[in-house]
């Protein structure tokens, strides 16, 4: 194991059984694990309490505060057991062997070749590349990493000051990312190093007007839950107000994708009503600079939302 501390934290609502191999091959890896609960119901708490032991500290939230406040929660913990670099996980992702160690050899090799480095990924996450561009010294920088397997040194998060909470889940990490290259800090990926996860369920993207598909878009079509739209369309205006004058190009086309992806998900749900009105809610929100949890009305109507596309395969988390 590695002489840098390393502290792994896990966040986790409703886990199952997948939590129990995510700590197994996080503990294998790293000095401690955290797994912070946000709230989960009662049945979880057999499954919560089956992972504890000298090596794991379980911490439950007072109720549900979202993916940020989970990770700054267990944060503050790896921090007070001194931990040199905090690797952060979802329940379900899939660390493999000698991951944090790849993370870490990451973090050395661009650091000595001067880089600032706000934080490692893998190179694939959940099958996606999260490299932006290879550097001219062969570094591999980021661009819309996801937290999930994140290394992030603790000297970052003294700077950054951790995840914005009151974006609740959604692009939590897009602005924490955002946010270090905003103060000079670059996200490094870790070469050939891939974790497995799922992002959503895939589905088969059919043809507008029966012979075109939507520019930008790959022809499977990744599809959340319907309420997660809701923290897509608010986060996505406050994260383009809070850095658009900063990173234009970068945000120009992140709101490109999304408006495209956003035109997919509309064509496939039903109500499509109830979609339009789960959106621009969110987007509603934002102006009014209203954020935290989903409000129970909007809530209420995505719940109405079922999706009319031929299914893939993929699963996916309920948190939120």
């Amino acid at each position: 194991m590695s002489p840098h501390r390393i502290v792994a934290v896990i966040t986790t609502f409703q886990p199952d059984d997948t939590l129990v191999d995510a700590v197994t091959a996080a503990k294998r890896q790293v000095y401690h694990v955290v797994v912070v609960d946000d709230a989960s119901a009662e049945a979880a708490r057999e499954i919560l309490g089956s992972v504890k032991d000298e090596k794991v500290t379980i911490i439950s939230q007072p109720e549900n505060l979202g993916i940020a406040a989970a990770l700054n929660r267990g944060i503050i913990e790896a921090q007070a057991r001194g931990a040199d670099f905090i690797l952060t996980l979802d329940q379900d992702s899939e660390l493999p062997a000698n991951a944090a160690e790849r993370l870490l050899a990451g973090f050395i090799s661009a650091t000595d070749l001067g880089h600032a480095v706000g934080f490692v990924a893998p190179e694939r996450f959940a099958r996606v590349s999260q490299v932006f561009r290879r550097g001219p010294d062969g570094v591999l920088l980021t661009r819309n990493a996801i937290q999930s397997g994140m290394l992030i040194p603790a000297s970052t998060m003294r700077l950054i000051q951790g995840f914005r909470e009151d974006l609740f889940i959604d692009l939590v990490d897009t602005e924490f990312e955002l946010r270090c290259a905003s103060l000079g800090l670059r996200g490094i990926a870790a070469p050939g190093l891939a974790i497995g996860h799922s992002l959503g369920n895939r589905y088969s993207r059919g043809m507008l007007f029966g012979r075109w598909r939507l520019p930008l878009l790959p022809a499977e079509l990744t599809l959340s839950k319907p309420f997660r739209y809701y923290y897509r369309s608010r986060n996505r205006v406050l994260i383009n107000r809070l850095y658009l004058r900063r990173k234009p190009w970068w945000l120009l086309r992140d709101w490109i994708v999304e408006m495209a992806h956003f035109v997919d998900v509309v064509r496939v749900a039903r109500p499509r009503s109830a979609m339009i009105r789960v959106i621009a809610r969110g987007k509603a929100d934002a102006l009014r600079g209203r954020f935290g949890r989903i409000p129970e009305e909007a809530a209420a109507l995505s719940r109405l939302v079922s999706w009319r596309v031929d299914r893939q395969d993929g699963d996916e988390s309920s948190r939120g």
